[in-house]
């Protein structure tokens, strides 16, 4: 059966991230002051222990008076030279991490240069690399001085290409490290906090107010842009003019609300006009408040092309601190004109599952058949689909490549319990191939019976 209402999504994937989240967390969390709001769980230093933090990779850790982001006490790492030193904590008991939206962390880096830090996170079930979670590949960076880590749970159920998902249930060893350093550093770790599920704020949420006098954005290389009204509204689209032989043009927005935490979707429409050159892609980049970013691609057809994806696939940016974004083509080799929307953040009520770890099941109610654009033998694949139920909730399923150039995946039919009938499954891809990174969206019909949704490589993607 083939899938109705296609939309395809490609997109090139700048960095990736790691997330951690809390809720039944052990004894040294304690929410205190005003972090208490906004924390589900806070780990108090005040009392002149380390809490269960030790020292990795010959790293030595105590407890500091120096530089504490809250309170009088901070958590001191002296870093040797070498491949992974940093601070962890074994849990003597599996924690249940999820109920909550991201994990946040402050640390004072006290080199004159910058460093950066990696994030491990292991559940019950972790073996080996393919079964943790690691952002080794992609890490934070810390400038001189006072750093905020930000890390979404997204991510961590999610896992990465040939690195299965987390159970966020049942997180038993964390890691926070730096890679191959060239010389001994000191670190000082302090409000180290699990921030609770967000449900405040409306159901939809837009990002950018295109109409605004003066304007809030600023065009780049010299793109012209020009917000459009519709009579009775306001404005709605903001036109772009793209010049001939320009690198990267187009516009920037400062975010009217930075905490993204808590919603599920991000999706704006591009038109292009039937009668005038227009891009065929085009970038929507994020960029959090100490600079992280990532970069979303997507093709374009003439008139409305409709973009929505997961906000877990923006898994490298502090989705609590955003605070830009930038639309943007390549080099034009002619003028070109597009118009875009406001991109808006929408809530979903989720119903996790569990990732799944492997390409068959027993009882298939949807197989993904990824022949069609199989395009070499380092192949790897990641999928989330989302299955309305008939409650209002919708069941988020997650799948993570076994291995390379796998072509297939199915999903059995208990992911299906409570299908709201009538209601189509929608289905994200991302597609990994010697570094490049697409993501397909499609929208299939699920009618009880075994379903198959094809994937095919568009031409010229």
């Amino acid at each position: 059966m083939r899938p109705v209402n296609s939309t395809i999504l490609c997109a090139t994937v700048l960095a990736v991230a790691v997330c951690l989240g809390g809720c039944a967390c052990p004894a040294w969390w304690a929410g205190s002051g005003s972090r208490g709001r906004e924390a589900q769980w806070v780990c108090s230093l005040e009392d002149g222990t380390t809490q269960g933090w030790e020292g990795t990779g010959g790293a030595t850790v105590a407890v500091a008076a120096e530089h504490p982001a809250s309170g009088t006490r901070s958590l001191r790492a002296n870093l040797p030279a070498g491949q992974y030193p940093g601070i962890g904590i074994d849990f003597k008991a599996p924690q249940d991490w999820s109920a909550c939206d991201a994990f946040r962390f402050r640390v004072f880096n006290a080199a004159s240069g910058p460093l950066t830090v990696c994030v491990r996170v292991d559940d019950a079930d972790s073996r080996n690399f393919a079964t943790r979670f690691n952002n080794d590949m992609y890490p934070h960076r810390l400038a001189p001085g006072d750093n905020e880590v930000g890390v979404p749970i997204a991510a961590l159920r999610q896992g990465s290409f040939l690195a299965r998902g987390l159970d966020v249930r049942r997180i038993k060893v964390v890691r926070i490290f730096s890679i191959d350093l060239k010389k001994p550093a000191t670190l000082f770790f302090d409000d180290l906090r699990i921030l609770r599920r967000t449900r405040a704020g409306p159901a939809t949420l837009p990002l950018a107010d295109l109409g605004a006098k003066p304007p809030k954005w600023t065009t780049t290389h010299g793109a012209v842009a020009t917000a459009l009204r519709k009579p009775g509204s306001a404005a709605d689209m903001l036109k772009l003019e793209l010049p001939t032989g320009g690198t990267y043009p187009g516009v920037s927005f400062q975010v009217a609300e930075p905490n993204w935490l808590g919603y599920g979707l991000l999706s704006f429409t591009a038109h292009c006009p039937p009668d005038a050159p227009s891009p065929r892609n085009l970038a929507l980049k994020i960029t959090d408040a100490v600079g992280r970013s990532q970069t979303v691609t997507c093709p374009l057809q003439k008139g409305d092309n409709s973009v929505c994806f997961p906000l877990e696939m923006v898994s490298s940016v502090s989705l609590g601190r955003v605070s830009e974004l930038m639309f943007f083509t390549g080099r034009p080799e002619a003028a070109q004109t597009v118009s875009i929307s406001a991109p808006v953040l929408s809530r979903t009520r989720h119903v996790d599952y569990l990732t799944v770890r492997n390409a068959e099941a027993a009882s298939p109610a949807l197989t993904l058949d990824m022949a069609g654009f199989r395009v070499a033998r380092n192949t790897c694949f990641i999928a989330t689909i989302y299955i309305p139920l008939a409650d209002g909730t919708t069941r988020v399923v997650r799948c993570n490549s076994p291995g390379r150039n796998v072509v297939k995946y199915a999903v059995g039919a208990d992911a299906f319990a409570g299908h709201a009938a009538g209601k189509p499954v929608r289905i994200w891809l991302y597609v990994s191939d010697h570094g490049s990174w697409c993501w397909w969206h499609r929208t299939a019909a699920y009618q009880g019976t075994p379903l198959v949704v094809r994937f095919e490589r568009p031409p010229g993607t």
